[in-house]
This record gives C-alpha cells, sequence and structure tokens, in this order.
C-alpha cells in the first residue's frame, strides 16, 4: 500500500509504517520506558516486535507505576514527598499553603499528590510557605467545597473567589487549621541561604 491522500491521516501513517517495517518515535519512547522500569531487554528494531513487546508489558509497567509519585520539586523535603506518596496519590480533595499561621491558597485537585508539588513550584516565590495541609473530598464536591473555603479565608494568592471581609450567605463548617490533615512542614531554601 502507498502513502497518499485518499485514506484519514492516522490510517496512512500506521500503514506506512508498518511497511517500512520499523516503530513509531511513539513506540520507541513508550518501550524504552518500559524496558527501564521493568528491567526487560528490548526486542529488535521492527514494528511488529515493538508492538508485540508494548501490548505484552503494558499492564505490568502501569500497575508498578501506579503507585509511584513523579517527584518534581526535592525542596518539598523527604518527608513531605514521602507523606504525599503513601497517602495522597491518587486522591482527591482540598488542599492549602500556609506561611506560619496565615492561609496563603487553597487548592483543589483529584490527585493531590500531584498537584500539591506543581502548585507549590508555581507559588514558592510569591510566599515563604512552610506548611501544607489537605481534606480529602469527593470529586464531586471539589469545586464547591473550594469556592467556600475561599471566601471563607481569604487567601492573599488566590484570586477568584475572594469576599474580602464582606458578610458570607454560606459555610463550609471546616476550620482548616483544625480539620485539615497536616502533611507537615517544607524545607525550602531560598537562593542566598
Amino acid at each position: 500500500m502507498r502513502c497518499g491522500n485518499d485514506s484519514g491521516r492516522l490510517q496512512v501513517k500506521v500503514s506506512c509504517m508498518s511497511e517500512w517495517g520499523k516503530p513509531t518515535i511513539n513506540m520507541v519512547m513508550f518501550a524504552k520506558s518500559i524496558s527501564e522500569t521493568l528491567g526487560i531487554e528490548l526486542p529488535d528494531f521492527n514494528f511488529d516486535s515493538y508492538r508485540e513487546f508494548i501490548s505484552n508489558n503494558k499492564d505490568l509497567f502501569n500497575k508498578k507505576n501506579e503507585s509511584k509519585l513523579q517527584i518534581t520539586t526535592p525542596e518539598l523535603g523527604e518527608n513531605v514527598i514521602t507523606f504525599l506518596e503513601e497517602n495522597c496519590l491518587r486522591k482527591s480533595g482540598i488542599y492549602c499553603f500556609l506561611e506560619g499561621n496565615e492561609i496563603v491558597y487553597i487548592g483543589k485537585s483529584i490527585n493531590l499528590a500531584e498537584r500539591i508539588q506543581t502548585s507549590f513550584t508555581e507559588r514558592k516565590e510569591h510566599a515563604n510557605i512552610d506548611r501544607i495541609m489537605y481534606y480529602e473530598v469527593p470529586k464531586t464536591d471539589l469545586s464547591i467545597m473550594e469556592m467556600l473555603l475561599i471566601a471563607e479565608n481569604n487567601p492573599r494568592l488566590n484570586r477568584d473567589g475572594k469576599t474580602n471581609g464582606k458578610p458570607q450567605r454560606f459555610k463550609s463548617g471546616i476550620d482548616i487549621i483544625k480539620d485539615f490533615v497536616d502533611v507537615g512542614f517544607c524545607v525550602v531554601m531560598k537562593e542566598g541561604d
């Protein structure tokens, strides 16, 4: 079969790749990740052997990576990262950052462990975040709970949902300092320390 415009774009790519006998770049990268993670040798460099290799090993690869947290912020400290990995991986909820006893940011996530890391990276330059706390909330209630907590606490790094001291109609019934789980203290080194 020749490559042409008479077929859908994806079909053309797949048929051309199999005709040429070489795996796609995505197949090569995924197979390499499987090989490194599982300690399995890569197959011969051809389309069919790579397809079979991925098919035979992808479930085991995914299962092994399921319980792993990709560490993107080592500056959080080993204790905080270990806590996140053991307690927050793939859990939904509300999290907050504190500077002393001041709540400086409130956020939500369907995967607390990963989002806490990225959110910390986005905000660490704007506050001296020294503590992280979280509260598990079902996915269906995340947005409303986040809005209520932001309205009640007016964290300075949140832009949306603040009431700036105006009376509130609704209350969450949650005291962040008392009710949230304390992840721990962050050991953040600022430049020049």
